[in-house]
């Protein structure tokens, strides 16, 4: 045991846990269409954004408010869902949706992870549902 933390090679920190896993979720299916425009990401998720922060998900409603541009979703396109890591030690994370595949708006690849991807569709009943792209 190394209790003066002085060996390297026996820190556990953040890039390490990273490199070990992105995403550890319950279940194959962690982000689903809840309701007309509306996401969930499920509790229980543990996922490592860019080696620097790790979250444990709760139970999170996602909607057109979730945007980084915008404030309405349109028919037919792709959607990334992206957890974001402001870095201040006190704050949450944050769920942004964004039509951009590599990062969203006002975050970079360091402190995002993409963690879905969605379209919305019109349904032949009338009303927009999501599926998974």
């Amino acid at each position: 045991d190394d209790v003066t933390k002085t060996d390297a090679r026996a820190l556990l920190n953040v890039n390490k846990m990273a490199t070990i896993s992105d995403i550890v979720a319950p279940s194959n299916e962690y982000i689903y269409a809840s309701g007309a425009n509306e996401l969930t990401v499920v509790e229980g998720c543990v996922i490592a954004v860019g080696g620097a922060g790790i979250f444990k998900t709760a139970n999170t409603i996602l909607t057109a408010a979730n945007l980084d541009a915008g404030s309405a979703f349109a028919v037919g396109k792709d959607y990334y869902v992206y957890i974001c890591d402001s870095r201040i030690d006190s704050a949450d994370e944050k769920y942004v949706i964004s039509l951009n595949s590599t990062y969203p708006t006002g975050w970079n690849a360091t402190n995002s992870r993409k963690i879905g991807r969605l379209s919305l569709w019109t349904l032949p009943q009338g009303g927009q549902q999501f599926t998974a792209a």
